[in-house]
């Protein structure tokens, strides 16, 4: 998704058996279980009855099934049961037979028939229980073959049979237990490349060791770690590295680990060596290197590279088009580039092959939750909660969280607003009610919850209570993340340069937060400081902009995968780490959980509190906060950093040429070219986000249209046709006969376009509750006057922090309103009044030169970043401002301006 929007990755998950196909996986093994183990222990108790008549017949059968010869079997045991139709050992191996065969209703009769006549044999009771689970009912299995090794506990075969069924039936903890039972038997240790020394249990010690690290990766069965996972599995390298299985197995253990590098090496091993492995079947061989390659793309998808992961995911679909997990990777990546439609068509086969398939529900769930449609959402993220409270409950925790936090883009009128708000902090309080409660914990948030509630601010509410709510969750779901990292300093190291990082996934060229820091990190004086930038992988393009990538003393770019992320950040070795925003998409917001500096700001991306201890200061100025902001109570957790003036750095824009068009006919010519209609009419543009509209907005649109005569109001369309639809509906009822004088234009990219649609506009309206700062800038650099009404919080006084620095903040200037009604009156006497609108777009156009590129920004960054580092004060001089306009920095402390 585009900027300043949640939940951007949709999940794509590596998996180390070809996932949630490991029950089918299971199954077929186990049957071969039962014909590698079984079928000899039949043989050895036909054997043992050297009295039977039919031993030398039954013996000979039993041998063709075990060489797969089951047409020439079967005749000899039916021909022994029309003699002695009670003959158990004929009934159990025509049971196997059957089985074989696909016949599980059958083998279960002949099988069950089998072990009524020999109620204590070992081999029949673990058969009966793979037959059991043949049919689905694993409880049954585990029944039957927990009987059978308390018969035989040194019986391998039966001990192998109960693993397999154990898993069937999810008991992972005892499904762990038994196969360490079964290393030991057989004298191998997990912490030891040491093969077993009998040769015939080495396809049981590969397996086993499998399933010991695998187990300890998805489950943590008996509080096995990652690192446990990541060293046994090492160790079965070592002993057997001609097995791909344990290369996918081992690639899985290092990508949770974070070792995304050491992931791929090994999942290209692993289907290197899939096709020549011998412990596998054709089939087998087959699958695995497509899990392989599927696992190998999603290396590429976590690092940012998404249209290459999606090579890879098609790649393995033209060899199997109904692979699920390439369908649900290829689902997730098509949505982080932004092709939605094709995203739910996959997404939808994939759950049509596989209805059980957990990733592809919650995929699909994210994806109607952020059209809108709340309610789709959640009927698919309950049955993937079902699924998971059946299969592994504590993966289901961060589904529980997607609930509780999920909020509408944008609503259908003011009362649904505030009915979404109220039902929010009714999910959020019940959660909190649930956590203090139970326990709940989530592993990995950003592929387990993936979506913030980014959509929190726009009401224009204080978001305090809730941010800390909602912080207080995560930090009982998250506890192994919150806090400081391992060896972090408890202060910033005063003896060198301070290292100040700056981190966000909207760094990008044209992403406003990196704009804003632009001029922060070219200028900060390098002789108290190392700049570090961290930009977040943004598919499809450069995670910096080129004027970052070439300003900062370090680029170090971070992947989509959080654990190798938090590994890079702690040898970052920060004094300092400035998170540009902390709602716009969840790897920020999690890290930002974790202590990775013993100093941590953060600044207005996101214009709201973070609500949590882990950040030490908020960035704001002076201008963008209301003077008596904390007289009904303050908005910020943090203590608030309040930098001189303006407060806002951007760099002049490099407006195209042609612009602002030379006369009035020009710019009325160029809105055919947007499909707006003909005629020289006041145009009134609000190009913000249409989640940034309020409900009360379109009242505010009304009045200006009952207040001008001929004047139109412009919108753009969402990111989403979604979006767009709810607020063309809710202006048709609002507007009524005004109706018609209001449009919609597509949405435009940064650019030449960006600028050509902002030149054609005579008033640019500034929504309220929640504007912009960017959007504002270049109409200004325009010449086209803005329209503003600041209110009390920050998210809506940027544009009027501009107006103060050109002294346009004057009534006279009808350009910052004091209250709705001068709003409504401003615009409209820019629309009707064409004589005073050229005036005020004059002064607008001469006087905009003063916003840009303010070195006072720098200097206020300076100086507050080399007082809580420990630095020597900052002078103008250091940040290459002259003149005496600057007074050297006083002592005051950092805080609250109360």
């Amino acid at each position: 998704l585009g900027s300043q929007m949640p939940g951007a990755d949709s999940r794509s998950t590596p998996c180390g058996s070809p996932p949630d196909r490991r029950r089918a996986r299971k199954r077929q093994e186990g049957s071969r279980t039962m014909v590698v183990w079984a079928r000899t222990l039949l043989l050895l108790a036909v054997s043992a009855a050297a009295e039977d008549p039919h031993l030398a017949r039954l013996r000979q059968a039993a041998q063709l099934q075990n060489d797969g010869r089951l047409a020439e079997a079967v005749p000899i045991y039916e021909d022994v049961l029309r003699q002695v139709p009670n003959h158990p050992d004929a009934l159990h191996l025509s049971g196997l037979a059957a089985l074989a065969a696909g016949d599980a209703v059958k083998a279960k009769e002949l099988v069950e028939r089998a072990s009524s006549l020999r109620p204590n044999d070992p081999t029949m009771l673990s058969n009966l229980g793979e037959v059991y689970r043949s049919i689905g009912d694993a409880q049954t299995g585990v029944a039957l073959l927990r009987r059978a090794v308390a018969i035989a506990p040194q019986d391998l075969g039966v001990k192998r049979n109960l693993i397999a069924v154990l898993w069937d039936a999810q008991l992972y903890a005892e499904f762990c237990q038994a196969s360490r039972e079964l290393l030991e038997q057989i004298g191998v240790s997990l912490d030891s490349p040491q093969r077993a020394a009998d040769p015939n249990f080495h396809f049981v010690e590969r397996r086993a060791r499998f399933d010991v690290a695998d187990s300890a990766q998805r489950h943590r069965c008996h509080g096995a770690s990652d690192d446990d996972a990541f060293r046994w599995f090492e160790y079965a390298l070592k002993a057997y590295p001609e097995d791909a299985r344990l290369w996918i197995g081992a690639g899985v253990a290092a990508h949770a680990k974070g070792l995304l590098d050491v992931a791929a090496e090994r999942y290209e091993r692993a289907y290197t060596l899939a096709a020549s492995d011998t412990t596998l079947a054709e089939d087998q061989r087959h699958a695995f290197v497509l899990q392989a390659r599927v696992n190998r793309a999603a290396i590429d998808h976590e690092r940012g590279l998404s249209e290459l992961a999606i090579e890879g995911y098609e790649a393995v679909l033209r060899l199997e088009p109904e692979h699920a997990q390439a369908l649900n990777n290829l689902g997730a990546a098509l949505v982080t580039v932004g092709r939605h439609d094709d995203a739910v068509k996959v997404l939808e086969k994939c759950l049509e092959v596989e209805p059980g398939q957990v990733q592809a529900l919650t995929n699909l769930a994210a994806h109607w939750a952020n059209e809108g449609y709340l309610e789709r959402a959640s009927l698919l993220n309950n049955r993937a909660i079902k699924l998971y409270l059946q299969r592994d409950p504590r993966r289901a925790a961060g589904l529980f969280a997607r609930e509780a936090f999920a909020i509408r883009p944008i609503v259908e009128d003011a009362a649904a607003m505030y009915a979404a708000r109220l039902d929010f902090a009714r999910r959020v309080a019940s959660l909190e009610w649930l956590l203090q409660r139970r326990t709940l914990i989530i592993d990995d948030p950003v592929v387990e919850v993936e979506h913030v509630h980014f959509y929190l601010p726009y009401p224009g509410l204080d978001d305090r209570p809730l941010q800390e709510a909602v912080a207080r969750c995560y930090e009982r779901m998250i506890p192994q993340l919150a806090g400081p990292v391992p060896g972090l300093s408890p202060e910033p190291v005063r003896v060198r340069r301070a290292r100040i990082g700056f981190l966000s996934k909207l760094f990008a060229e044209h992403e406003p937060h990196g704009l804003l820091l632009e001029g922060v990190v070219q200028h900060l004086p390098r002789d108290r400081f190392v700049v570090v930038v961290l930009p977040v992988a943004s598919p499809g393009r450069d995670a910096a902009s080129e004027l970052l990538r070439s300003s900062a003393d370090e680029l170090i770019e971070l992947g989509l995968n959080m654990r190798e992320n938090r590994l890079t950040l702690i040898k970052a070795k920060l004094d300092v780490l400035v998170f540009a925003d902390m709602l716009s998409e969840p790897m920020s917001y999690f890290l930002g959980f974790s202590r990775f500096a013993p100093v941590q700001v953060c600044f207005w991306g996101n214009p709201l509190t973070t609500g949590r201890s882990s950040i030490d200061y908020f960035v704001s100025a002076d201008r963008m906060e209301h003077p008596y902001r904390t007289l009904a109570g303050d908005e910020w957790s943090e203590q608030v950093v309040l930098l001189d003036g303006q407060g806002i750095w951007y760099r002049r824009p490099s407006i195209p040429e042609g612009l602002p068009y030379p006369n009035r006919e020009a710019a009325v010519a160029a809105r055919q070219a947007l499909g707006l209609p003909q005629g020289d009419w006041p145009l009134l543009l609000c190009p913000q986000s249409v989640f940034k509209l309020h409900p009360h907005f379109d009242t505010v649109v009304r009045r200006i249209l009952e207040a001008t005569t001929n004047a139109r109001v412009v919108f753009t369309a969402g990111r989403r046709q979604a979006w767009t639809k709810v607020l063309v509906s809710r202006l048709e009822k609002t507007l009524g006969p005004y109706k018609s004088r209001c449009a919609f234009v597509p949405r435009q990219m940064p650019g030449a376009d960006y600028y050509k649609l902002l030149a054609v506009a005579d008033v640019l309206l500034h929504p309220f509750p929640f504007g912009g700062s960017r959007t504002s800038a270049d109409g200004l650099a325009l010449g086209v006057p803005v329209v503003v009404r600041p209110t009390t919080q920050l998210r809506c006084r940027m544009a009027y922090s501009f107006y103060a620095s050109m002294g346009l903040t004057q009534k006279n200037w009808t350009l910052v309103a004091s209250t709705t009604n001068d709003y409504v009156s401003f615009a409209a006497r820019l629309a009707n009044d064409v004589e005073h609108r050229r005036t005020v777009a004059a002064a607008v156009a001469a006087r905009q030169h003063v916003i840009w590129e303010d070195r006072s920004v720098v200097l206020g960054w300076a100086r507050f970043l080399a007082r809580v580092s420990g630095q020597r004060p900052v002078a103008p001089a250091d940040v290459g401002l002259e003149g005496d306009d600057y007074e050297a920095e006083d002592e005051a402390p950092v805080g609250h301006d109360d």
